[in-house]
């Protein structure tokens, strides 16, 4: 005879009370409803005890574990980039250099900024900006500083141009468009010239370093190297996930087909920066870059972080690492940020250049380049007349990732 009952959440379950011909004691079989998913069973209780035991396992020793992988991942890198020196010095150098700035990096934020950085800030770094911006501040010495690096320029260009004096034809245009934009500036009586003369100077110093210095000359090349066999792992994905079709055979005067061929650099370059974004390592880049053009230039920290981030991301996207402080700039800011978008080329754009077969040396020194002259330019043609909110770098904070997955895709698909 079965009775039926019924359990807490109301499925029905029989107990049936059997004697079996072996012994002597009854045997309750509990028959349970397939349609309760809580339930486990036979073996399925015995994974259950395993997964809750790993579980628990992982909850107690997590910190330990999350340290053994990176200890046992870090120790594999670093064998790695031994066995890739020992092979080829020449191709290790990249990974060499960019493991000796990772042990920088680690030792300073998680060495000594934590323990000593407040008292070295407050006793050396601090009083040393104060007393070299009152330095600064003495007319003589900055004008002095003016007159120095013009005359130096001068001299440079007259040794350079010795024997083809046609060349300073670009230098007097040059002069043209700063005469033009002082001529038809919003203000012209309020226009502060140290950006402006900054601005030039900086373009002109990172031209020389790109194409007449010679180790400069090295160095760029190098990294134009590695930036385009960074964007070539796209071929290698492309021609095997489409085949023929992002490489078709030499017959017929076939060409590959765009879509499968420029826009995958573009997705891949995109996704790769989402990542990079998502850990951080492009907010620090942004904010150390943006630190060293306010305290050259005299912009602010917004404009000049926008500047940066047009580098990385373009017009239409840089302004919305700023999107909290938009508000709060003045007019002469928010025409910085649009010279300084209309001026760079972004990351993207980049790529697809370099797939189409640009020269990459000349597009990564104009991308350097254009970042102060677009601030110049724009300091010159609006001048602040306002005062700014967003005058210093630490006050600003950029925002973090949400997902890796979710920042991925959005790389991938161009939406930020």
């Amino acid at each position: 005879m079965e009775n039926i009952a019924f359990d807490e959440a109301g499925n029905e379950k029989a107990d049936v009370q059997k004697r079996t011909a072996m012994g002597r004691f009854p045997v309750t079989a509990t028959m349970i409803n397939k349609d309760d998913p809580d339930e486990t069973t036979g073996c399925m209780r015995l994974v259950l005890r395993i997964q809750e035991g790993v579980e628990a396992f992982m909850q107690r020793h997590y910190q330990t574990i999350k340290a053994g992988i990176i200890v046992c991942l870090a120790i594999a890198l670093h064998v790695f980039l031994g066995f890739a020196i020992h092979h080829d010095f020449q191709k290790a150098q990249t990974l060499l250099i960019l493991m000796i700035f990772a042990w920088i990096f680690l030792i300073y934020y998680h060495g000594i900024k934590p323990y000593l950085g407040e008292s070295m800030y407050s006793n050396y770094y601090a009083p040393f900006e104060q007393q070299l911006l009152q330095v600064w501040n003495l007319w003589s010495i900055h004008w002095g500083f003016y007159i120095l690096a013009g005359t130096a320029v001068a001299i440079f260009f007259v040794v350079d141009t010795w024997n083809d004096h046609y060349r300073l034809v670009s230098l007097l245009g040059l002069f043209a468009i700063i005469g033009f934009m002082f001529i038809f500036s919003k203000n012209p009586a309020k226009v502060k010239w140290r950006p402006v003369i900054v601005g030039c100077l900086l373009q002109f110093l990172m031209g020389i370093a790109v194409l007449r210095w010679e180790w400069g000359k090295i160095k760029f090349n190098q990294l134009s190297d590695e930036i385009i066999r960074f964007l070539d792992y796209t071929k290698n994905g492309t021609e095997f996930v489409y085949g023929f079709i992002a490489k078709p055979p030499n017959i017929c005067g076939m060409n590959p087909v765009l879509a499968f061929t420029v826009l995958q650099v573009i997705i891949y370059f995109g996704a790769v920066v989402a990542i990079l974004y998502y850990y951080g390592i492009v907010q620090w880049c942004v904010k150390k870059m943006a630190w060293a053009m306010a305290l050259t230039m005299g912009t602010t920290a917004a404009e000049s972080m926008n500047s940066v981030a047009c580098t990385f991301f373009g017009m239409s996207e840089a302004p919305l690492l700023i999107k909290p402080y938009l508000e709060q700039m003045t007019a002469s800011e928010l025409h910085a940020v649009m010279t300084s978008g209309f001026a760079c080329v972004a990351g993207s754009t980049f790529a697809a250049y370099v797939a189409f077969g640009a020269c990459p040396i000349y597009l990564l020194s104009h991308s350097v380049m254009a970042a102060p002259a677009a601030l110049a330019a724009a300091k010159l043609f609006y001048p602040e007349t306002e005062e700014s909110h967003t005058a210093k770098a630490e006050d600003l904070e950029l925002p973090a990732g949400y997902a890796l997955r979710e920042d991925f895709l959005k790389g991938a698909a161009g939406v930020r």
